[in-house]
């Protein structure tokens, strides 16, 4: 059976990781309009936790990549994190029921 040469054209829509994709300059404008802050509990990236470890920001996705969410600033925030942390603000909302 012969083999069936690859395509040469590029694909005509964004695939997910595209499409979910955050630039640099989106960071900065998302960050720098929630004041460098987590929209949820405030807390703000300079103050440091109760071991003495300043506060870890990040940028999550309001509407999640596998559910079609872009990487627009208009679906982003600033919430703190790791989000593998269980407690932290990025965690509740991407897994728990309430978030």
């Amino acid at each position: 059976m012969p083999s069936i040469p690859k395509p040469s054209y590029k694909r005509f829509k964004p695939s997910r990781k595209q499409r979910g994709y955050v630039t640099l300059q989106t960071y900065e404008k998302v960050a720098e309009r929630d004041n460098y802050s987590c929209v949820r509990c405030g807390k703000h990236a300079r103050h440091k936790d109760k071991h003495g470890f300043y506060i870890k920001t990040e940028i999550a996705h309001i509407i999640n990549k596998s559910q079609g969410g872009t990487g627009q600033a208009s679906n982003l925030a600033v919430l703190c994190g790791p989000k593998v942390n269980s407690g932290t603000c990025h965690n509740w909302v991407d897994e728990t029921r309430e978030g």
